[in-house]
C-alpha cells in the first residue's frame, strides 16, 4: 500500500526510493525537495541544515561540530546535558546500540568527544551506564607498570607487505588473523594488531567489509583481542576521497566508511579501532600496547591517544 506522497504533485509511492527517483520529473534535487517541504535549521546559526541523505538530514541539528560546541557553550549546563542525553538515548533506540559509543564512534558523529563529555558530566562512562549502555572500557588511563617485553619478539604475518620496523626483535610467521602479535601471548592477553594504511582502511570498510568481518569473527572465536591500527590521523578519512591520486576513483563517502566501522564496534566486544599520526607512531603505539599489562582492553585507546596518555 502506498505510504509516501510527493508534496509537489501528490503522487503516491511505496517507498522513499520511488519518491527520490520521481524528483527527476520535477527537476528537483533531493536537497531542494526536503529543504523546501521539511525545512530544518541549525540550532546555532539558524542556517538550513545541509542535505547529505534523508537519515542525516532528519537526525542532525547542526551543520558542523563547531556549531554544536558553540551552541552547547551558549546554553546552560542543564540544557547542554539534556541535549546530549537525548541524543544518545535516541541513537541507542534507533540503532539498537548495546555498547557505549567509543571515542572513534563519537568523533565520527555530530556529538562532542569523550574529553568534552567528561567535563560536562563528570564521567562519560557513568553517564552511559545510567543510560543503559554496556561499557567496553572503564578506565581513562593506564595504571599498572608496563611489562618488560625486551626479551620478547614481535611476530609479523608473512603476508604483511610493508612490515613495520620495531626496536624489539621480530620474526615472520603465518597468522590466522591480524598482522602483529607478541610471541608471549600471556603478556598481552592474546592481543593482535591489524595494521592498515588509510587506503586499506577505506577499502576494508567498503568493498572488503564482509571478508574483514569474517576475519574479526575468527579472532573473536579464538579468544583474541583485535586492534585495528590505522597509520593516519582520524580526520584524514574525510579528506581521502579528495586527494589527487584518489579523486574520481572513490565515490563512497566517509560517512559510509564510518558507518561500517561503527557497526563492527557494536557487534564485537573485543575490537578497537585506533588512528595514529604515521608509521613511526604505529611502531611506538604497538610496543606500548604489548607492554600495557593487558590494560589496553579497559582503556579506550583512541581517547588515550587523543589526550596524550598513550
Amino acid at each position: 500500500m502506498a505510504n509516501v506522497i510527493c508534496l509537489e504533485c501528490k503522487t503516491s509511492f511505496k517507498n522513499d526510493a520511488g519518491l527520490h527517483r520521481h524528483m527527476r520529473v520535477h527537476k528537483l534535487s533531493l536537497a531542494a525537495y526536503y529543504q523546501k517541504h521539511f525545512p530544518r535549521h541549525d540550532k546555532y546559526d539558524k542556517m538550513l541544515i545541509r542535505f547529505k541523505n534523508k537519515e542525516y538530514y532528519f537526525s542532525t541539528d547542526f551543520n558542523s561540530k563547531a556549531n554544536l560546541k558553540l551552541w552547547l557553550d551558549k546554553v546552560t549546563k542543564e540544557e547542554a546535558q539534556a541535549y546530549i542525553r537525548d541524543y544518545l538515548l535516541r541513537r541507542k533506540e534507533k540503532k539498537k546500540l548495546v555498547y557505549a559509543p567509543t571515542q572513534v564512534e563519537l568523533r565520527s558523529l555530530p556529538i562532542p568527544g569523550m574529553k568534552y563529555l567528561n567535563e560536562l558530566f563528570g564521567s562519560y562512562y557513568q553517564l552511559c551506564d545510567t543510560l543503559g549502555f554496556k561499557l567496553k572500557h572503564v578506565k581513562f588511563n593506564f595504571y599498572s607498570q608496563p611489562k618488560d617485553i625486551s626479551r620478547c619478539k614481535v611476530i609479523i604475518d608473512t603476508r604483511e607487505q610493508l612490515p613495520l620496523k620495531f626496536k624489539l626483535k621480530s620474526k615472520s610467521e603465518a597468522l590466522k588473523f591480524g598482522d602483529y602479535k607478541l610471541d608471549n601471548e600471556n603478556f598481552t592477553c592474546s592481543c593482535y594488531i591489524e595494521r592498515k594504511t588509510l587506503s586499506d582502511f577505506y577499502g576494508t570498510m567498503t568493498s572488503g567489509f564482509d571478508r574483514f568481518k569474517r576475519e574479526i569473527f575468527r579472532a573473536h572465536e579464538a579468544g583474541a583481542y583485535l586492534i585495528v591500527l590505522i597509520e593516519s590521523p582520524f580526520d584524514s578519512v574525510y579528506t581521502f576521497p579528495h586527494q589527487k591520486q584518489v579523486y574520481g576513483k572513490v565515490t563512497i563517502s566517509p560517512e559510509v566508511v564510518f558507518h561500517s566501522m561503527r557497526e563492527l564496534l557494536q557487534e564485537f566486544h573485543s575490537l578497537q579501532f585506533l588512528f595514529v599520526k604515521d608509521r613511526a607512531e604505529a611502531v611506538r603505539i604497538i610496543e606500548k600496547i604489548f607492554a600495557s599489562n593487558c590494560e589496553y582492553k579497559e582503556v579506550d585507546l583512541q581517547y588515550a591517544y587523543d589526550t596524550g596518555i598513550l
